[in-house]
């Protein structure tokens, strides 16, 4: 799915279409995929501007859940809960690592100026690509990542919303969950995974905004913390990550393997699989 690494600008059509004008044709031998397609596109939109571009692979996550290795999940929960909070505690966990965008490396090695420059090229291009690709209209990485979501949420509501056995899982799990004092919002199959870890999530925000004197409403801000002032927030972390799973084991098992079929379809279909 989309990732954090391109900067999220509000950029008119218009100007998309503007920056990267005459349209470079679709090679004669196009990619086979659209997530290659939109990589393509970028990297040559990029090229027309003066700038390399380093076409992004995937590198599939393993997740235990898929193959049904439930302590597998628990133990990586009680050591590093959702790993919100684990990158700020254990910086030098190889296993917390998040490898570096190739193209973040590239700018970061211009100028100030070129790196603007790069920046603003990057977002104009690869939004202009993406919508080429998947011949829709996107508007900017918002707007992309709007429509992302809202087509994986129907798929996930179609394949389990109206599914008996997963609504009932969903109830027990949810009240597990509320009798050890975590009552969440939304009790539907395609949404109670994500609950408890949106709530750490949001506590993570909000102290990123707090540290914002003029913080612009709507974007998230990661925190500045030390290791000592997000230890607190980690060990709370763990014990809800640890209700989680525990709470959820059941409907955790059944949901997953299931999900990431979905989750590949739409991947594939939107161009980041």
């Amino acid at each position: 799915m989309p990732n954090h690494r391109h900067p999220v600008l509000a950029l008119a059509l218009a100007v998309l279409l503007s920056g990267c004008t005459p349209a470079p044709a679709v090679p004669s031998r196009p990619p086979t995929s659209p997530k290659l397609l939109r990589e393509s596109l970028t990297a040559d939109c990029m090229k027309r501007r003066g700038f390399t571009y380093r076409m992004a692979v995937a590198t599939p996550t393993p997740d235990p859940l898929n193959d049904g290795d439930y302590p597998a999940v628990v133990a990586d929960r009680k050591k590093y809960g959702f790993r919100i909070f684990a990158p700020l505690v254990d910086p030098v966990d190889a296993k917390l690592a998040v490898e570096a965008d190739s193209n973040d490396v590239l700018a970061d090695a211009l100028s100030p100026t070129q790196q603007k420059a790069y920046r603003e090229a990057m977002s104009t291009c690869y939004v202009w690509a993406a919508g080429r690709a998947l011949g829709r209209k996107v508007t900017s990485h918002d707007d992309l990542n709007k429509q992302i979501t809202d087509a994986l949420d129907a798929a996930l509501s179609q394949e389990f919303d109206g599914d008996p056995r997963m609504v009932g899982l969903a109830r027990k799990y949810a009240s597990c969950l509320a009798a050890r004092g975590r009552p969440v919002g939304d009790v539907r199959p395609s949404k109670i995974k994500w609950q408890v870890r949106q709530t750490v999530n949001n506590q993570l925000w909000a102290l990123g905004r707090r540290q914002q004197a003029e913080p612009v409403p709507g974007r998230r801000y990661y925190p500045n913390l030390t290791r000592a002032e997000a230890e607190p927030y980690f060990r709370e972390e763990v014990r809800a990550a640890v209700d989680d799973i525990e709470c959820g084991e059941k409907f955790h098992l059944a949901f997953q393997p299931r999900a990431k079929r979905v989750q590949d379809r739409i991947g594939y279909t939107w161009g980041f699989q």
